[in-house]
């Protein structure tokens, strides 16, 4: 047996490191953690935040919500995002630090690269690993966690850092923004100023999305009926703001954001007086100045896209957001993902990698 062990880390050492690497980026994180201790030189490696490349070779998921407290059961489960069957469900009381008690309110502010930035009442906010278990709590900032009106999640692609914006409101129409970074573990203010005047009643309930390295939200203009876009760029760490497109406005509850083709997106919901037994959904895809409009898609009555998949097909909501279906715009074929009972409800969050983020 010993001889044995001794032949494998000899025909190890034979192996290129850049093959090895590129073998071991193909390999799930469950395995990932147990090479770990094969030797010394796969500990290191896989260790390094250079080996970050496993995300791009990871497999996709689909992350879904069912819930809005923590109790016995899960509160998010993965999706297979080719099969779209269950992978399995995602249990916070399996963490290292179980940071919350049943009843308490525990909702996900936005993902990023396998990374999950939740926020749980009168416990503030985590930044969660569920492929390797881990869960890290976030210090207190500068300011009081109640008085803060939004979170955005994202990575800063030019020092390989993950940081967290938050906006608070200190007074009426006085803001002020401060930037968390997982490096260094600490929070500090920023320059950035607000484009636009803000309705902070409107947007406290606003989840962000994170498309390559900015942070966006739908917001309401203070004092007005209009809605707009509000942007943050993780790497230059600066506010912009951006016009919906020209058909949405005057309509702007009817729209939200998404990820379509891997680009930020509005989407409208419709009717139509030729399609009354179908809802309509407009989609733009942002460019660099304009908003392109793709081909509406045809949904199932009073249904409500919760995201779109790289081919095109829309994950969407049904029975009051009880039912999650994945909907063919071609063939028009719907297929139930998953449907939860009583006062619970379903949604999805976004897409998910595995990631070895938060590895020590």
């Amino acid at each position: 047996m010993e001889q044995g062990t001794q032949r494998d880390a000899q025909l190890l050492e034979f192996i290129p490191d850049e093959i090895m690497f590129e073998i071991l980026t193909r390999l799930p994180v469950r395995s990932l953690l147990r090479f770990k201790c094969v030797c010394k030189s796969w500990n290191s490696l896989i260790s390094s935040p250079n080996f970050n490349t496993h995300l791009d070779a990871s497999s996709d998921y689909i992350l879904v919500t069912t819930g809005l407290t923590c109790s016995t059961k899960s509160l998010f489960s993965l999706y297979c995002a080719k099969t779209f069957t269950k992978h399995m469900d995602l249990d916070l009381g399996s963490c290292e630090m179980n940071f919350v008690s049943n009843g308490f309110f525990v909702s996900i502010c936005s993902t990023c690269n396998g990374l999950l930035l939740i926020c749980a009442t009168y416990s503030g906010l985590y930044i969660w690993n569920p492929s390797i278990r881990k869960i890290k709590r976030l210090p207190q900032g500068r300011y009081k966690q109640g008085l803060y009106v939004c979170v955005g999640f994202g990575f800063h692609h030019q020092k390989n850092d993950y940081k967290v914006v938050r906006i608070i409101r200190l007074q009426k129409d006085m803001y002020t923004t401060e930037v968390y970074s997982l490096k260094l573990n600490s929070w500090r203010d920023v320059a950035a100023v607000l484009p636009i005047s803000i309705d902070s009643r409107y947007l406290i309930t606003t989840c962000a999305l994170h498309v390559n390295g900015v942070v966006y939200w739908k917001v309401r203009v203070k004092d007005s009926a209009r809605y707009c876009i509000l942007s943050f760029d993780m790497d230059n760490e600066v506010f912009s703001s951006r016009e919906l497109p020209e058909k949405v406005v005057g309509v702007d509850r009817d729209s939200a954001i998404r990820v379509f083709e891997n680009s930020l997106s509005v989407i409208q919901m419709r009717q139509d007086g030729n399609h009354h037994h179908v809802s309509c959904c407009d989609i733009w895809v942002m460019g660099l100045d304009t908003w392109n409009m793709m081909p509406t898609i045809f949904l199932p009555l009073n249904a409500w896209p919760s995201s779109f998949t790289k081919d095109g097909a829309c994950i969407a909501r049904l029975d009051e957001n009880r039912t999650l279906v994945l909907y063919d715009p071609i063939s028009q074929e719907a297929k139930e993902i998953t449907r939860v009972e009583g006062r619970e409800y379903c949604n999805v969050v976004g897409t998910y990698k595995e990631s070895l983020v938060l590895l020590d």
